[in-house]
């Protein structure tokens, strides 16, 4: 964010890094989908995982990018057929990139992050995008989606568990977090604690190093006064990004983000990963600096 501050064309440097960065990560993830992982990075064939090695982490990159590509194609006021089928075709990649990583928390995450995003520019960028874009960039999202066989399998055994699996697994985890949390209720324990248990199939011991939810994860480690925070902290970013939505349309991009990653953070402990904190962190630092940058200049 300093750094835009200190020199006007600084922002259009840092954009250009964050869309290299994209173009990238989304490249090498379609590369290890048809079966070209250059660098040995994937280890799972049925989960992509980009130059990670956990298929988690590469999605909650993803959802930065994918806002991103998004942002990029709707906004676009040019008249070049070109470019505009360029970013489609980014924004369609990446989106296949996520669904490859069968990462059912980022899915749904994006899924609220979308919707979220199309509400907001209908309320405050009415005369962008025109209906028809609209309908040629969900059409090929839902085929998309439908042809994915992997994905929807995964459902599918989430949904309709195989015999000898317990379903819900999730709710065992959160029960054992507020079990925990319970030790210490006002300021936690300040550490999350390695808890041996048994999976659905008794088969085995797994152990649990975090309570794949956010905030149970904030209220184990702060208790109940670092979870104030937390939600503290959050409410006066959004008051902020909505109080200057209008400035740029990447006030917008990184609302979706942060509501994608936010509605994840129901079934996962997306802060816990530091690609993708520091991913957000660096866009969010973008964005922050661009609406300072524009302050400065009324001042």
């Amino acid at each position: 964010m300093s750094y835009i501050l200190k020199k006007h064309n600084n922002s259009k440097i840092v954009k250009i890094a964050i869309y290299i960065s994209g173009f990238i990560s989304i490249c090498y993830g379609l590369m290890q989908i048809l079966h070209f992982d250059v660098f040995n990075r994937l280890e799972n064939i049925d989960r992509i995982s980009g130059f990670h090695k956990n298929p988690y982490s590469y999605g909650g990159q993803l959802i930065v990018f994918f806002f991103i590509f998004l942002t990029s194609l709707v906004f676009y006021n040019g008249k070049n057929n070109l470019q505009r089928a360029i970013k489609f075709l980014f924004l369609i990649i990446s989106f296949i990139c996520v669904l490859n990583t069968n990462e059912r928390a980022i899915v749904l995450g994006l899924f609220v992050g979308v919707v979220s995003f199309f509400i907001l520019k209908e309320k405050f960028y009415k005369d962008i995008f025109s209906s028809k874009l609209k309908f040629l960039v969900f059409i090929p999202i839902v085929l998309i989606v439908i042809l994915n066989k992997k994905f929807l399998v995964r459902i599918r055994k989430t949904i309709f568990p195989p015999k000898g699996v317990e379903s819900l697994i999730r709710l065992k985890l959160w029960g054992l977090a507020l079990s925990l949390w319970k030790q210490n209720i006002l300021f936690g324990l300040g550490k999350f604690p390695v808890v041996r248990y048994q999976p659905g199939d008794l088969s085995s011991v797994q152990y649990l190093t975090h309570a794949h939810n956010v905030y149970l994860q904030v209220l184990v480690t702060n208790g109940l006064c670092g979870l104030f925070a937390f939600l503290n902290l959050i409410f006066f970013v959004f008051k902020y990004l909505f109080k200057n939505i209008k400035t740029n349309q990447y006030v917008i991009c990184l609302i979706a983000v942060l509501i994608a990653l936010l509605t994840e953070g129901f079934f996962e402990y997306f802060w816990g990963d530091s690609e993708v904190r520091y991913c957000l962190l660096y866009f969010c630092g973008f964005v922050f600096g661009t609406l300072m940058e524009v302050n400065t200049k009324k001042v």
